[in-house]
This record gives C-alpha cells, sequence and structure tokens, in this order.
C-alpha cells in the first residue's frame, strides 16, 4: 500500500505540473500554515515547481501574502506570480546564495521545506544552515525520512540520521511537533521526525 501511495504521488499534478507530495503531508502541509500563518515560505529542492505553486496557493487561500522562495542546484523553474520566486542554491553551500540576505529580512513566521538529495550530509548541512536563521516559532520540516520504508535503500535513512545528530546537537533548541508527525498515527508521514518547530 505505501508503495501504491508513492507510485501515485510521483505522478500527481497540480496546475498542470508535477507536484511529488504524497496526500498526507499535502494535508498535514496545509494544516501547519493555516496555523502557523507563514510569512515566508522557503523550499530547497524545486524538481518541476509545482510545490512552490501550490504552496502560494496555500497561502493565499488563508488570507495571506507569504513570498515563495524555491531554491534547486540546477534551477529549471519560473513562475509568472509576484509572490514565487526560484533561485539557484547547493544544499552543501547554502551561505553561497540569496539565502543568507533573505533570511535576514524575511516576514516571520519561517516555513522552511527541504526536499533536497536526501542524503544524511546534505539534510545535515540545510539543519545547521538555517538553525542560525530560525527564531523561536519557525518551522523547518525534513522530507523523506522514509526511504528506507520504500526500499530506497541507496540513501541510507539520510533525512532521520540527520535530525537524530542534529536534535543531539542542538540540544532543547528544537522540538519535534508530534502533532505533526502523528496526525494520522505515528508517523503516519513520509517525514518521519521530521516536523520540526524551534523552541
Amino acid at each position: 500500500l505505501l508503495q501504491r501511495i508513492q507510485d501515485g504521488s510521483l505522478e500527481y499534478e497540480y496546475k498542470g505540473i508535477k507536484l511529488q507530495n504524497n496526500p498526507f503531508d499535502l494535508a498535514l502541509y496545509s494544516l501547519l500554515i493555516s496555523r502557523l500563518m507563514p510569512g515566508t515560505i522557503i523550499e530547497i529542492g524545486s524538481k518541476f515547481g509545482g510545490s512552490a505553486e501550490w504552496f502560494a496557493d496555500q497561502a493565499f487561500i488563508n488570507g495571506l501574502e507569504s513570498q515563495v522562495w524555491s531554491f534547486d542546484i540546477e534551477q529549471r523553474c519560473e513562475s509568472s506570480r509576484s509572490s514565487v520566486h526560484f533561485a539557484q542554491a547547493d544544499i552543501y553551500n547554502l551561505a553561497d546564495s540569496k539565502l543568507p540576505g533573505l533570511l535576514d529580512s524575511a516576514k516571520r513566521p519561517l516555513l522552511i521545506s527541504e526536499d533536497g538529495p536526501h542524503t544524511l550530509s546534505g539534510s545535515l548541512a540545510a539543519l545547521r544552515f538555517f538553525d542560525e536563521y530560525l527564531h523561536p516559532g519557525d518551522y523547518i520540516v525534513i522530507e523523506d525520512g522514509n526511504l528506507l520504508n520504500l526500499g530506497y535503500f541507496g540513501f541510507g535513512g539520510g533525512p532521520s540520521r540527520a535530525i537524530k545528530q542534529f536534535m543531539t546537537e542542538t540540544s532543547n533548541s528544537y522540538t519535534i511537533d508530534r502533532y505533526y508527525c502523528d496526525f494520522y498515527g505515528v508517523n503516519a508521514t513520509w517525514n518521519i521526525n521530521g516536523w520540526i518547530r524551534r523552541n
């Protein structure tokens, strides 16, 4: 069943653009946006650009004027919307991108979605970079911690291992928000232990 949902997720489209999130996490993101009311949404990993457009619509539905910034190492996406921005960034060197300047002046709260290469080093690099900029109440969501459950063994459980290491490094600075992780059942989300709030 999990694999069938994954197969469907990889073929899903939003406004004619591929949007490869599963239905559980789309619902959870929608719920989080309605409760957090983010001023800025930042995505690492644009892929086809569907998720950035979806994030912008979710913000609009909630009466927000959130700016959505989506970054990828080889950026090919573009949008005609004034609230959606695509830019280049390397997850292993996010400091060498538009992000530091953007984050210094970004409207709060922040919602960060890390959907990069799913490696231990990639997810950990993102967590360590954003740690300097996240304020209490901001969220960072680390995607696809369930790769091993889906049979993707080549990543070595990278996102989940990165979360565990980062939480150890930062002591009590962050909380894994069980409300979102366990909303449909214990970690019934692709983002296992990945819904993280800055304390």
